[in-house]
């Protein structure tokens, strides 16, 4: 029966590991209200920027004039893309006003600044690898 066991622990050390993932973190800037810091990363195979669209979903106090970081223990290489808000009334949603649009701080990877319509999963899309696992991000307001 030892040897069995033995046998066991030999296959889980050596079986390919290609599926583990890795910690996954973004500094957010540009946060100059206090609330609630949501973070969706969609893959490219989900509804990019469709509510529960998301493969994860991360949430975090954010505290006016601090850079925020959010993050998610374990996720697995590949491509993604991450779009963010910050609930200030904690309401639980990303209010939106006429033409839809954002009326609470919102961003994208990559920087984008959203002027019409929003960002396609390409624009917002980055890799995450063993090597390259924490990035930056920056909050917007419509028109500001």
């Amino acid at each position: 029966m030892k040897l069995g066991w033995l046998a066991l622990l030999v296959l889980f050390a050596i079986q390919d590991r290609s599926w583990a993932g890795t910690p996954l973190f973004f500094h957010v800037s540009g946060v100059r209200k206090d609330g609630i810091l949501h973070a969706g990363l969609f893959r490219r195979t989900d509804p990019f920027l469709k509510a529960g669209g998301e493969f994860l979903r991360a949430a975090t106090n954010a505290r006016a004039l601090e850079t925020a970081v959010i993050g998610w223990d374990d996720v697995p290489f590949g491509t993604y893309a991450l779009a963010l808000y910050l609930d200030v009334n904690r309401n639980g949603r990303a209010d939106r006003g006429l033409l839809g649009i954002p009326l609470e701080p919102f961003g994208f990877y990559r920087h984008m600044k959203v002027l019409i319509g929003a960002p396609r999963f390409e624009d917002c899309a980055f890799q995450v690898t063993a090597a390259s696992n924490v990035f930056q991000a920056t909050l917007q307001e419509w028109g500001k």
